[in-house]
């Protein structure tokens, strides 16, 4: 999984540290995925609410593969560029990229582009 930039560190590994207790504690008891699952959801609110926005994108999952498309697309690749880079063909770029828009709710590359550098998945330039 990707965790967008800025966080705080210390912040982040106590709050799993005690999620991961917290599940010890439940197993051998009546313990269940769904609490676990909750707690993950109270974890992402609590990082919202402190990270003041910055970790917004949580909620979508991006792949290593759309992580990599992303990035070159930021550099300002074209799609052919892309494939060559990538050793892949165009259409399977154009669908990354359209998975990608689905996926950030964005409709173009200069959206994309502004969604990725505000949620932190590439740096801005």
């Amino acid at each position: 999984a990707y965790l967008p930039k800025p966080f705080n560190p210390d912040e982040l590994l106590s709050i799993i540290d005690n999620a991961i207790k917290r599940r010890q504690q439940m197993t051998g008891t009546d313990g269940k995925l769904v609490d676990l699952k909750a707690d993950m959801s109270n974890i992402k609110q609590i990082l919202r609410k402190n990270g003041q926005g910055l970790v917004r994108a949580t909620d979508v999952y991006l792949t290593a593969k759309d992580t990599e498309v992303l990035d070159l697309l930021c550099r300002g690749f074209t799609n052919g560029e892309i494939a060559s880079e990538r050793g892949v063909s165009v259409i399977g770029v154009n669908r990354t990229i359209q998975n990608l828009y689905l996926k950030t709710q964005t409709r173009t590359r200069t959206e994309l582009v502004r969604w990725a550098i505000q949620t932190g998945h590439v740096a801005a330039r």
